[in-house]
């Protein structure tokens, strides 16, 4: 009798067991089926948003190519009414740049014609000379 109910308790623990490893199982298929679901929405949103991108990105090269298409028609009427310049813009000397003195404020010279002491200020060849004296 004793052997009788410890099989059965025995018997007892091995179902409870199972039905422990039966649950979770169910657990862990329903949660795999959740993800799995999930990951099909956001692949069909994903390939929706690819799809809506996809056409805005068309009408835009569309639009661009209509504008590049209605620019090259005016700038062949602009080129054929321009009219050559009467002088070469290679011969007009480039602007020198000035820097007005630190010194005295004289501002008619370019800034290779100052001289630049330790404290960093820039003088014109007069007030230089004179702080050398």
């Amino acid at each position: 009798m004793e052997l009788l109910t410890t099989e059965i308790t025995g018997a007892k623990q091995e179902l409870r067991q199972e039905r422990q490893a039966k649950t979770e199982l169910e657990q862990k298929l329903k949660a795999e089926t959740d993800a799995r679901l999930k990951a099909e929405e956001n692949a069909q949103a994903e390939a929706q948003k690819r799809t809506e991108i996809e056409e805005e990105l068309n009408i835009q090269k569309e639009l661009t190519a209509q504008a590049n298409a209605e620019a090259g028609v005016q700038e062949e009427a602009i080129a054929q009414e321009r009219k050559p310049l009467p002088f070469n813009i290679r011969e007009i000397p480039a602007p020198k740049k000035t820097q007005p003195c630190d010194c005295c404020g004289r501002n008619d010279l370019a800034l290779s014609e100052l001289h630049k002491i330790d404290s960093g200020h820039l003088f014109c060849p007069d007030c230089f000379s004179a702080l050398r004296r």
